[in-house]
């Protein structure tokens, strides 16, 4: 997981670095008073606009890599979870100020088309330092050219108005993208640790249910035990009993009268009386 969220980290910082050198590249194109100013295409991947949109690409990319590392941040040890979250609010906080300056560049960018094709630079408007058309010859400027030109600025005001209106709408729409992604993240959250207590609570069921079947050997125990008790004392009692039956046997015995003994009879043999 850590190995995981460092390249998170590390591809985070590249596409930084990419923002920056496109963003150095475009606010070049902007700078139309420097020396060796050449104004880009109007279309094609060297326009401004295109530059803009690489921008905003490379901002979805590393909105992309915050929610993965938010998601990998749940993930991490405790220990490391806090200086994780803290990172990725640092992410976050790089990013809404990136997008801030991608739309004033938008602008401006806008500004900077509408003005090559309305004529080109301030100085290259200004009849003294114009070195290509003299004065005569833009007051005999073609009224269709004008007109042209009219509508096309009209346009291209509207087109930036829509681009405003587009700007707001995207920035809700990455605010609510960052609210939902952090929504997911809590519902992660929240769903791993109702994992965890689920696990608890079927733990303590099954300690429970041991504690049953250890109560319910104690009591099947406790009646064996007494059962074998009952009936040491019923043989006890019995043996007792017994013992009671022979004594009063005896002591009847004992008090009963003997009978009287008889005196012996003398009996004269019939001889010797006769002699």
């Amino acid at each position: 997981m850590a190995m995981l969220m460092q390249s998170y980290e590390d591809e985070y910082h590249e596409i930084s670095k990419r923002f920056h050198d496109e963003l150095d590249v475009l606010q070049g194109t902007l700078q139309r008073g420097s020396a060796g100013y050449t104004a880009p295409p109007a279309s094609g991947i060297s326009s401004r606009q295109q530059r803009c949109a690489s921008l905003s690409n490379l901002i979805a990319q590393m909105k992309d890599l915050v929610v993965n590392m938010n998601y990998e941040c749940s993930d991490l040890p405790v220990a490391l979870q806090k200086a994780c979250k803290g990172r990725i609010d640092r992410f976050k906080e790089d990013i809404q100020n990136l997008e801030k300056t991608v739309a004033k560049m938008k602008v401006e960018a806008s500004a900077a088309d509408r003005q090559n094709l309305l004529g080109g630079s301030k100085e290259r408007m200004n009849p003294t330092a114009s070195s290509g058309l003299a004065g005569d010859d833009r007051n005999e400027m073609d009224i269709e050219t004008q007109k042209y030109r009219a509508q096309m600025m009209d346009n291209t005001k509207k087109y930036e108005d829509a681009s405003k209106t587009l700007l707001h709408a995207e920035r809700l729409l990455n605010d609510t993208e960052m609210s939902g992604n952090e929504t997911l993240t809590n519902l992660r959250t929240q769903t791993e640790s109702m994992r965890q207590i689920q696990e608890t609570v079927v733990n303590v069921d099954s300690e429970v249910s041991e504690s049953r079947k250890i109560l319910l050997k104690m009591q099947r125990a406790m009646i064996k035990h007494k059962l074998i008790l009952f009936g040491i004392i019923s043989i006890l009692i019995f043996l007792i009993l017994v013992a009671i039956y022979v004594e009063v046997s005896k002591t009847r015995r004992n008090r009963m009268p003997e009978p009287p003994m008889e005196p012996p009879s003398s009996t004269i043999p019939p001889s010797s009386i006769t002699g």
